[in-house]
């Protein structure tokens, strides 16, 4: 088998390092915009919320120890009646447990349009109440 192969032309150091330095200064440009977040950190449960450009508000749950429930489902089950007693109702939340960040994610859409929003309500003392539903079971 006759195989031909092509010598590898010289690396030019300075077109690679002007490469670089562009690649370098547009990254220094890029514009990273991070949808503001708050840590809630609670006895049995740390919480973070995230406050979506549509108006919702992400809970992303992290519990400190295992909670009592035997599945997935009622976990679920456990948060819908936590949103049932602190909000009045489930009709805007949806959850979900997101094993890579061993949490829950309970999302509650369109909650700060809501008129009577009060973050410290609405965020902060709905974090408090999971905590303490959580210490209550």
């Amino acid at each position: 088998m006759n195989v031909q192969t092509q010598a590898t032309p010289p690396l030019d150091r300075g077109a690679m390092l002007a490469h670089f330095e562009a690649g370098l200064k547009a990254f220094e440009r890029t514009e990273f915009a991070l949808e503001p977040r708050e840590e809630i950190e609670g006895q049995l449960c740390d919480v973070t919320v995230v406050d979506r450009e549509n108006g919702d508000v992400v809970f992303q749950i992290f519990p400190k120890r295992k909670w009592p429930m035997k599945s997935k489902d009622n976990g679920r089950a456990l948060l819908s009646q936590m949103v049932e007693v602190y909000f009045g109702d489930t009709e805007r939340f949806s959850a979900s447990w997101v094993p890579e960040l061993k949490s829950w994610a309970l999302r509650a859409r369109g909650l700060r349009d809501v008129v009577s929003y009060d973050r410290a309500h609405h965020v902060v003392g709905f974090a408090a109440f999971i905590n303490q539903a959580l210490a209550d079971l």
